[in-house]
């Protein structure tokens, strides 16, 4: 830029003619106007949406070794340090949150499990079996929420029934991954 700078006033001194003042002065405004705008501009770099949920895809698999049947991710996440997306997954049983958090190092992100929900179809299985064992009798039905958020502190209420009795159990998930405890509450 100073080189642009000296020409122009070197060239002013020279010919010496208000025109040329003028267009000196103006291409040195432009000149200075420029540098100012290209170093105002800045580059938000993006996420690569598939890569993202490959990486949790793998992640997940290895950590849990179940295998995800489906994970999806916001179509735009900037690689912004501080920034925090979410991703959600499924298997079978479970509906998963997971908070992604881009480092602010190129594109490389942290990721986990943020929330996991639990199909009322899998508790009620998980608790059939766990009750039956328990108390050596058959269960005729179990019948809990749709889906009950595996969060520690979390209190579900489910029904069984066998013949005629009729008993609620307390589901308290423990917080850790999909475990929960449970306690006959009631008979009837």
């Amino acid at each position: 830029m100073s080189a642009v700078i000296h020409s122009l006033n070197a060239r002013k001194r020279v010919r010496g003619d208000s025109a040329n003042r003028l267009f000196s002065f103006g291409a040195i405004a432009l000149s200075l106007s420029s540098t100012f705008a290209l170093s105002a501009c800045t580059f938000t770099f993006y996420l690569s949406k598939a890569a993202v949920e490959e990486a949790i895809q793998k992640g997940y698999e290895e950590q849990t070794q179940i295998q995800l049947t489906s994970i999806s991710c916001p179509d735009e996440m900037e690689a912004t340090a501080g920034k925090v997306y979410q991703c959600t997954g499924e298997t079978p049983d479970v509906s998963l949150i997971f908070a992604v958090k881009p480092t602010g190092e190129d594109t490389n992100v942290e990721w986990e499990t943020a929330q996991i929900t639990l199909t009322g179809a899998a508790v009620e299985k998980q608790l059939k079996a766990g009750i039956e064992e328990e108390i050596e009798v058959a269960l005729d039905s179990v019948t809990c929420p749709n889906q009950i958020i595996a969060e520690a502190g979390q209190v579900y209420k489910c029904t069984v029934t066998a013949g005629e009795e009729t008993a609620t159990v307390v589901i308290e998930p423990t917080g850790e991954d999909t475990h929960f405890n449970w306690t006959l509450e009631q008979s009837s």
